[in-house]
């Protein structure tokens, strides 16, 4: 998925999910530490998220960096909140 994909699909969506579309995919089983898990699980819980969308949050701001992860997400909130008022 490209840029463009990205933007596209953002503007297609309803204003609550997510710009990155339906997650209709997974990573096969990934092992790790008991420590680190434990570690992401504080810092999901620190974000008020659960692990899941704080894992997926960490993959995508890596993958497509953090600004444009941040400045999309603030978009569909802003959207969100256009259409409450």
């Amino acid at each position: 998925m490209n840029q463009s994909d990205i933007d596209e699909a953002s503007l297609s969506r309803p204003s609550g999910s997510s710009v990155f579309g339906k997650c209709d995919d997974t990573i096969d089983q990934i092992r790790i530490d008991a420590g680190t898990k434990l570690a992401l699980q504080g810092k999901a819980s620190e974000a008020g998220m659960n692990l899941s969308e704080y894992v997926r949050l960490v993959l995508r701001s890596h993958i497509y960096g953090r600004e444009r992860v941040a400045s999309m997400e603030a978009d569909r909130v802003l959207r969100a909140l256009g259409n409450a008022g």
